[in-house]
């Protein structure tokens, strides 16, 4: 059954839904739904439907508006709208404006504006408003539930249907499935997406008439089959696999891709909680990318970069600081080389971080310094104070700072975040845990 009939034929099935979620198993499905959506939005789209896509970032910074945010992007795709004949031919003009009451919460607001948008829409059961909320990054997965929850206990019109994705690991909103029965509704999708990428692969390999191409597609093929056993946590599988993309790879000396192998592997171990052959695969992962460095291949350094930070963070969470020190050195100094900034400035935290667990202050003073340099000379204030992730780096910074120089950087934070942000963050770091030893609990 083709997505779009399977998405109409659930909708026809559980009229009170409000809200559908797609189920799947990892970031593939993702890109797959994202596309089905753009596709409905495009002229070829074969459903009835209006469809919306909302991308934007959910983070600390924007969750408090995060609706009205949207709901003003929205204004955007209605001007869009009304300025194409083919579709106003057919609707006519849609008035509508984005409107918040500041007595109602974020999420309160924005069910409204759906609700409005679909009545100007003359929306109805059968051709409904589908908006798909399908963040590109969700950094506080705590507050965009929270935020959905609010949206279900509002009253949602039968014209407007909400769009989620979701993954079987994660289950991020099983709660709701069983609180919202009959708003809330998970459905898998059903087609074999892993087929149909091999199935594309496969035509173009036969369009193909030069030897490393077709090689180079018959170990993508391979690779989307590697990717499917290590979901499916099929040891033996993957390893069957491994072995034959492997010697393509060697075959034509492509290390990057022969390194990419060992990586899958990797994860495979970590997920089935075989840590020596973990660090085996992530060892041989190294020595590949090392060697595809060597040889000038596109894009290795920073591949290269991000296994040492790999095989770094092993020994960080054995807390052997010592040991991560040098494959985050290297991993800077590859950065640097490739003119990676925001792995560098990573470095320049996790360097500081182990130097001064290590005993070493001084050196660890070094690498924040140089870390803070980098990052105010790259972006304005503004980029610094919404990346929550920097907040952590000057929390660590503040541990190696003394006198004048401790005032002078308080300041500067205070600038960037805010008075008190510290404590906030920290506060934010604690119902975190909270929220993670509550599910842990319940599971």
């Amino acid at each position: 059954m083709r997505l779009s009939e399977q998405f109409r034929a659930s909708l026809q099935e559980y009229p009170d839904v409000r809200i559908v979620c797609w189920l799947g198993a990892s970031a593939s499905e993702y890109k797959m739904i994202n596309g089905f959506v753009m596709y409905q939005m495009s002229e070829e789209g074969n459903l009835d439907d209006i469809f919306v896509s909302c991308r934007q970032l959910f983070n600390a910074d924007t969750a408090e508006k995060y609706g009205l945010e949207t709901c003003k992007l929205m204004e955007q795709y209605v001007e869009a709208w009304n300025e194409n004949e083919r579709l106003t031919s057919v609707t006519g003009t849609i008035n509508w404006k984005c409107a918040f009451d500041e007595r109602k919460s974020d999420a309160a607001n924005f069910v409204q504006n759906m609700n409005n948008l679909a009545a100007s829409f003359s929306c109805s059961e059968e051709q409904k408003l589908i908006v798909a909320l399908l963040p590109q990054r969700i950094d506080d997965i705590f507050k965009f539930k929270e935020w959905i929850k609010e949206m279900l206990s509002r009253p949602i019109d039968n014209t407007v249907c909400f769009m989620l994705y979701d993954t079987y690991n994660e289950k991020m909103y099983e709660s709701f499935d069983s609180k919202y029965p009959d708003k809330f509704l998970y459905i898998q999708p059903d087609m074999d997406l892993y087929g149909a990428v091999n199935q594309i692969l496969e035509n173009s390999k036969q369009d193909n008439k030069d030897e490393q191409e077709k090689d180079v597609i018959s170990f993508q093929q391979l690779l989307i089959k590697i990717s499917l056993a290590v979901s499916k946590q099929d040891e033996k599988q993957a390893l069957d696999l491994s072995r034959n993309a492997i010697e393509l790879a060697k075959k034509h000396e492509m290390y990057n891709l022969e390194a990419l192998v060992h990586y899958f592997l990797y994860n495979l171990y970590v997920s089935i909680e075989k840590d020596q052959d973990a660090e085996k695969s992530i060892d041989k992962a190294l020595e590949y990318a090392r060697k595809a460095v060597d040889k000038g291949e596109e894009g290795s350094e920073t591949t290269y970069a991000q296994y040492l930070i790999v095989k770094g963070n092993i020994f960080l969470f054995k807390k052997k600081y010592s040991k991560a020190i040098p494959f985050y050195e290297d991993a800077l100094q590859m950065s640097k080389s490739s003119g990676t900034n925001s792995i560098s400035i990573n470095m320049c935290q996790m360097l500081g971080l182990c130097h001064r667990k290590a005993g070493d202050s001084d050196r660890a003073y070094e690498y924040f310094v140089d870390g803070w340099n980098m990052i105010e000379s790259t972006m304005t204030t503004e980029e610094i104070n919404v990346q929550q992730v920097l907040c952590y780096y000057a929390i660590e910074y503040k541990k190696v700072l003394k006198g004048k120089e401790a005032d002078r950087l308080d300041a500067r934070f205070e600038e960037i975040w805010g008075e008190k942000w510290q404590a906030k963050i920290e506060q934010m770091h604690k119902d975190r845990k909270k929220a993670f030893k509550a599910i842990s609990i319940k599971n």
